[in-house]
């Protein structure tokens, strides 16, 4: 099978680079749940509630 080079997509008249809002969406839940886990990990929280809190 081929390779495909594809390149970054070019925003026009911005020095702004391109950004996808699915990007930045997956990265705040991402943030949001690491930091669940660290406080649940601070707290103390068993396995059996660390599925009600999630």
């Amino acid at each position: 099978m081929e390779s495909l080079d594809l390149g970054t997509p070019q925003v026009r008249s911005s020095s702004d680079p391109f950004r996808t809002s699915r990007h930045e969406k997956g990265s705040r839940r991402e943030r949001a749940l690491k930091s669940a886990i660290a406080t649940m990990d601070v707290q103390g929280v068993n396995t059996r509630r660390v599925t009600c809190i999630v």
